[in-house]
Parts: structure tokens; C-alpha cells; sequence
């Protein structure tokens, strides 16, 4: 980077800043040590970043100071709760899609790269395709400035001409989508199509069901072999049953619907077979159950930003199984 002293560095930039890190957690001489000056304004931002920047937990199996995943979203959350949730929303995911920037950016439980993909305008229509494998999240900043994050085992593909924008997905994915009234965006999963002009849903399309989860705005959702559209407003989510050809509107829990976003687990007398196939997916393991464990056991829980051993110690207790843990695979009895 440059001479720090030539502009302004908010509190984010300067944690999200590798040679800012460097310069606190390993001494190493730079320009950051003459950035604040007699400036107390800079200083002051200083002292927060620093003490951000030390409160903080880095991989330790790396040689250098790279930012994880987990850490990201604790710099995120700190940042939130000193400014307006929306404006701060926005610059935040902007920061997220420059991340490949300051390296590998890596989901704390997994070994495998977060990647956050900023894809250019080019002219006419353009289609692109993403994907997350198992034990990752991608996070991804689309061509029309949109955001999504897209869960473990999940792909999506995007196309946007003069006209529209349309994603179709596979698995669950997290959509914050940038207004545009004379472009809407378009997602269709599993036969179920949501409209949208600007705002924030989940969609999951996973065991024989899809579910929309509206967080803020209003969109409007069909299947799509039929146009009777189901209008749904913040807060309410619709499940859709393609098998039994119906539906249900109620409300949700935003932890449940988009925490895992935050590495956030949360369970709400959920089967522990499904808990091990969710769990499967953001740790890249494979779960081997022993004859006799009762998988219909309902669990209730949450965990944050934690090692899969301290989750399963929790779920354990609770559904009354053992568990041991054998490279890539976790033994069930």
C-alpha cells in the first residue's frame, strides 16, 4: 500500500488492512506508525483499531497474520453497533467483496477459501456461475453491485441484460439486493420463483422443500408453473412443498433463516438426523451412525463461531448419543 498519511482510513479500513495488523501484532516498521501524527481524530481511530485488532483471533497456523472468516464477522458486528445498521450494511459488504485484496479470506471452521468475487460490468447479457463446497461460504458481489452469500454445498448462476437480472440456485443462498425498479431481480430454485426490486430474503431449496425468508423489503413468489403469486412482507417466510403441491406462510426466526451468514447455528426442535446433514455440510465431514441411535431425537440449541467438538459436546447431552472424532469423520453410538 501506500503512504497511510495521504487519506482518510476508517476504524474498518485499518483492521481489514494486512500491513496495519502487521504493524500491531508483529512490530513491523511501516507507514502506519506515522499515519495519526499530532491528528487527534486520526489517533483516536487508531486506539479502537488497535484494540480490535488485538482482541481478535487469528489462524494460528498461518505464518502471517491472515484475516479468517470468523474474525471478519466480529470486526462486522463491532462495526454495526457504532452506526446506523443500513448505511453501515452497504460499506460493509462492500469491504467484504474487496477482501480478496488482503488474502485468504477462510471460513474459521473449514480449510477451504472463502472467496469473495467481484465480477466487472461488461456489456449485452452477462451470465456467471458460482459455487460453494462443502465446509465454505462464498460471498459473492454480482455485476449489478447486489450481494449474496451462498451456504456450503450450494451453486448459483446469474445473468443480467438491459431488461432484468435472474439467479437460479441450488442449495441456500443469502440475497441483499441493490434496488434497480426498471431491472427486477429474478431467483428461481426448485420450481419456485422470487421477485424482487431491492431487498433482503433467504432462499433454501433443500430437502424436497423451498423456503423464502423475507428480512426487509417486499417480494412477491410463485411456482414456477403457475402465476398465483404469494406477496410476502418482512418477516414472514413461505415453504413451499413441491411433492404435496402446496404452501405455508408463518413467521421466522432471522437466526435460524440467515445466521448461519454470521457462523451461527441455531436449532429449533430440529431432528438430529437433519442437524447431521447440516453439519456435514459447513464442517466437510461425514457423519457414521451406529445401529440403534434414535435420529428423530428433537434438539433445540444455539452456537456461534464454534469448533465442531463444542458443538457436538452440546447437541450430545441433549439427544443422549456418544460421539469421536477420526479425521473427516465423526463416529456416532
Amino acid at each position: 500500500m501506500g503512504d497511510p498519511k495521504e487519506k482518510e482510513y476508517s476504524i474498518e479500513d485499518m483492521v481489514l488492512s494486512e500491513d496495519f495488523r502487521r504493524w500491531i501484532l508483529e512490530g513491523e516498521n511501516n507507514e502506519w506508525g506515522n499515519y495519526a501524527g499530532a491528528d487527534k481524530d486520526r489517533q483516536a481511530k487508531l486506539d479502537e483499531a488497535s484494540r480490535l485488532v488485538r482482541g481478535l483471533k487469528f489462524k494460528e497456523e498461518e505464518d502471517t497474520p491472515v484475516i479468517s472468516a470468523q474474525t471478519f464477522v466480529r470486526v462486522r458486528r463491532t462495526v454495526l453497533a457504532k452506526a446506523k445498521r443500513r448505511r453501515l450494511y452497504r460499506r460493509v459488504a462492500s469491504y467484504a467483496a474487496s477482501m480478496i485484496l488482503v488474502g485468504s479470506l477462510t471460513f474459521w471452521f473449514s480449510r477451504q477459501p472463502l472467496h469473495i468475487e467481484n465480477v466487472l460490468p461488461v456489456a449485452k447479457t452477462i451470465q456467471n456461475y458460482y459455487m460453494a463446497e462443502r465446509g465454505t461460504m462464498n460471498v459473492v458481489r454480482l455485476t449489478d453491485g447486489s450481494t449474496v452469500w451462498i451456504n456450503a454445498e450450494s451453486n448459483l448462476s446469474f445473468e443480467m441484460d438491459s431488461l432484468g437480472r435472474r439467479a437460479v440456485l441450488s442449495g441456500e443462498a443469502f440475497f441483499s439486493v441493490l434496488p434497480d425498479k426498471d431491472r427486477p431481480f429474478k431467483v428461481i430454485c426448485s420450481g419456485v420463483e422470487t421477485v424482487v426490486l431491492g431487498t433482503e430474503f433467504n432462499v433454501n431449496g433443500r430437502n424436497g422443500k423451498v423456503s423464502v425468508a423475507l428480512f426487509e423489503g417486499k417480494v412477491s413468489v410463485h411456482r414456477t408453473e403457475d402465476k398465483d403469486e404469494v406477496t410476502l412482507f418482512p418477516g414472514k417466510k413461505i415453504v413451499f412443498s413441491p411433492v404435496a403441491h402446496n404452501y405455508r406462510v408463518t413467521g421466522f426466526d432471522p437466526d435460524v433463516e440467515g445466521g448461519w451468514r454470521y457462523g451461527i447455528i441455531k436449532c429449533v426442535s430440529s431432528p438430529v438426523r437433519d442437524i447431521f446433514e447440516r453439519l456435514s455440510r459447513i464442517y466437510n465431514v461425514e457423519f457414521v451412525v451406529a445401529p440403534g441411535v434414535d435420529l428423530d431425537v428433537a434438539y433445540s440449541g444455539s452456537f456461534s463461531n464454534l469448533p465442531l467438538k463444542t458443538v457436538l459436546e452440546g447437541i450430545s447431552y441433549s439427544a443422549n448419543f456418544e460421539f469421536e472424532m477420526d479425521g473427516d469423520r465423526v463416529l456416532i453410538r
